[in-house]
């Protein structure tokens, strides 16, 4: 019984810790991709305002536009390289599924009565994890290829 409850135990501090990861990764990239686009966007918007009044005689709307523009074509060249978005959602996705792994093992093991049971509940739970685990990198890797060859 020891060693099944330590099993248990086990997988459920690897989920968890694998959880409070993800969970920290989702509200990361997130915020990333929210910035990312959000600078885009406000950025040329300033560009299309300053081009607009670039009717004046002075250097500093065109320079202004120059460097608005660099800096926009840096920032998106940038979340085309480390695709925020993808990101975060493949983590989200990959977090999903893990807290529902959770929930199935707290739940099955409370309505298991035998060693025997509990001893297939986890092992079944932990080839899950590690299939989670697999798809996730997996997927994260084709994210980096793709992102690597823009």
């Amino acid at each position: 019984m020891e060693l099944v409850e330590s099993q248990t135990e086990y997988l459920k501090v690897l989920i968890s810790e694998r959880v409070n990861g993800l969970h920290s990764s989702v509200r990361w990239s997130r915020q990333l991709y929210y910035v990312s686009a959000m600078s885009v966007i406000v950025l040329s918007a300033v560009i299309t305002v300053v081009t607009g009044i670039s009717f004046l005689n002075d250097n500093w709307p065109k320079i202004l536009v120059l460097v608005l523009s660099a800096s926009v074509t840096v920032i998106s060249a940038w979340g085309a390289f480390f695709s925020p978005k993808e990101s975060w959602l493949l983590t989200e996705d990959t977090l999903n599924k893990l807290r529902a792994l959770q929930t199935h093992l707290d739940f099955a093991l409370r309505a298991s009565s035998s060693e025997e049971n509990n001893s297939e509940l986890v092992s079944r739970a932990f080839d899950e994890y590690q299939k989670i685990l697999a798809e996730y990198n997996h997927k994260w890797r084709e994210i980096r290829e793709k992102g690597g060859s823009t």
